[in-house]
């Protein structure tokens, strides 16, 4: 039994994707079970899978010993625990592969979702696509993608989602998208450290290691009330997990407004990638940057790498 599984901070293409590739494995001959890699579920996945009427897939605390699908990523430090004690048997992502991984059948696309990816392997065969599954893959796919509005997106994710949507009967794109991130902007609910938390990354770029957190919100303004809060638990997570940088992005995806929240005694490293100036808050608004892989991951590490 092959395991399926993405990122210790899952996120709804993460999850997605697994459940869906493990489905496509099994139907294909290989047999395969999806696991998500944290305890931590966040509310879009849950309204998702709740509307298709899918179980989320269970917790696997550990993968040592196992065989395993990665999906949505290659960065060890993202990886689930114990996979250096594991066997890979692919990988299946939508981002920069990592420095030094070498895994085998690995599959990377610079496309807007992983989602797209495991889609397109239903839609080139003859095995079975059933409604609810397109609409859990459609949905990953609005989601990563910010709506189409994100800059990783790709026309192959927009023909692949009006593929899905014509079988999971969604007639309208844009209202879907929306009910997905209106559902996730739970933040009221959560602690500041419980945000930086709910959907995160950490890359390594010459033994810098930096943690960026994303929160992606139908109220921007609502989350921006709690930057200084927001930017404490920075702080607190950079002292505990000895981070070199801790920062968050906070994206609006209604208004299309940005904002990175980052303590202002590193505000150069920020300021070097992108456009303006730190304030004395730690708050730096970036209109223009929606895509946390693209607009951050890329130019950050390339300076750190030639600094």
């Amino acid at each position: 039994m092959i395991f399926v599984v993405g990122h210790q901070k899952p996120d709804l293409d993460s999850i997605v994707s697994a459940y869906a590739w493990a489905e496509f494995l099994t139907k294909t001959g290989t047999p395969a079970t999806p696991k998500i890699a944290s305890e931590k579920v966040g509310a879009a996945a849950r309204w998702l899978f709740e509307k298709y009427d899918l179980e989320l897939p269970e917790f696997i605390p550990d993968v040592s010993g196992q065989e395993i699908f990665l999906v949505d990523h290659t960065e060890p430090s993202q990886s689930p625990v114990g996979i250096a004690d594991a066997q890979v048997r692919g990988v299946l992502d939508h981002h920069p592969v990592a420095e030094g991984v070498d895994y085998e059948n690995l599959t990377v696309e610079m496309i807007g979702a992983t989602a797209t990816l495991v889609a397109e392997k239903f839609l080139k065969s003859e095995v079975e696509l059933r409604p609810a599954l397109a609409g859990i893959l459609l949905g990953a796919i609005l989601d990563d993608t910010i709506i189409f509005r994100s800059p990783t997106v790709t026309p192959r994710d927009k023909e692949v989602a009006l593929k899905l949507a014509k079988i999971a009967g969604v007639k309208n794109l844009q209202h879907f998208g929306v009910d997905i991130f209106t559902a996730k902007s739970n933040w009221n609910e959560m602690t500041e450290a419980e945000m930086l938390e709910a959907d995160a990354k950490e890359w390594e770029q010459d033994d810098k290691l930096i943690y960026c957190a994303a929160m992606e919100t139908v109220d921007g303004q609502a989350l921006m009330a709690r930057s200084r809060a927001i930017l404490e638990a920075l702080r607190a997570k950079k002292q505990h997990g000895g981070y070199f940088l801790t920062l968050a992005l906070v994206v609006d995806i209604l208004e299309q407004q940005s904002w990175v929240i980052v303590e202002p005694e590193q505000a150069a490293v920020v300021e070097a990638i992108l456009d303006g100036a730190v304030s004395e808050e730690g708050v730096l608004a970036v209109p223009s940057v929606l895509s946390r892989k693209k607009q951050v991951q890329k130019p950050l590490l390339d300076y750190l790498a030639s600094h």
